[in-house]
């Protein structure tokens, strides 16, 4: 009686370590792409419509207009066709979005 016992706490635990390292798997596979160094995501003329013109501004620019207003740790997220760059930031120790206008206003973006 021991032994069948023992069987099957020893299959019980193998079934368990398949499924520990089949979720260390699935999990893995969902780490979000922020987790690496991300890219801002820039326009393309293709993505712009007729009138619309990208203004020569890089993301550099916008960190340092950012950091100038106060905001650190500043990772650009993108930049519209509209040339407002968006961000996130933070400021006085708390996270947030925010947008840089193209004539060089900061504001923070709201939900």
């Amino acid at each position: 009686m021991t032994r069948v016992i023992l069987e099957r706490l020893i299959a019980a635990r193998i079934v368990l370590a398949i499924l520990a390292a089949l979720s260390i798997i699935i999990l893995s596979a969902m780490i979000p792409a922020f987790a690496q160094d991300a890219q801002p995501n820039l326009p393309s003329g293709n993505n712009c419509t007729e009138g619309e013109v990208i203004d020569s501004s890089t993301p550099e620019d916008a960190k340092r207009k950012f950091e100038a207003a106060g905001y650190s740790n500043v990772v650009i997220t993108s930049k519209g066709c509209d040339n407002f760059w968006h961000a996130t930031a933070v400021k006085d120790g708390m996270p947030v979005n925010v947008v840089l206008a193209p004539d060089g206003l900061v504001l923070t973006e709201g939900n």
